[in-house]
């Protein structure tokens, strides 16, 4: 069954280059660390869960070990790096948000404190009207 296994995902990997399969499970692997990383698990431990399934297939498909360690170590900077780059993005974008919340709160109370402009005011119907009747 293993060797089955083997030579499909050979196969699979013929039609791909190596670069599309590690693009592949990259795809795969990103939004997985962004929800674990979200839930609170530590990076370390977040990059661990995420990468041992691609080294198992890196692994399993018969690449030499070299190749699997130093895939694995770019996935660990790439994927380690998008973390932290988002992580420090919503923390900025959480501060703007409510900074402009709070502005929006200061100024409607502001506003409501002032009594509201008159509106425009009414032309009298009779004056300047064009239609049959109006000033009848």
């Amino acid at each position: 069954m293993l060797t089955v296994l083997r030579l499909l995902a050979l196969r699979w990997l013929a039609a791909r280059s190596f670069g599309g399969l590690v693009a592949l499970l990259a795809l795969v692997a990103v939004p997985l660390a962004a929800a674990l990383k979200l839930v609170g698990v530590p990076l370390l431990l977040v990059l661990g869960l995420v990468l041992l399934p691609i080294v198992a297939v890196l692994a399993m498909i018969g690449l030499p070990v070299l190749v699997v360690g130093g895939t694995a170590v770019a996935l660990v900077v790439l994927l380690g790096g998008l973390l932290l780059l988002g992580v420090f993005v919503l923390k900025i974008a959480l501060v703007v948000a409510i900074g402009t919340w709070l502005a929006r709160a200061v100024v409607r109370l502001v506003r409501g404190a002032r009594t509201p402009a008159a509106g425009p005011i009414a032309s009298d119907p009779g004056i300047g009207d064009t239609t049959v009747g109006a000033g009848i």
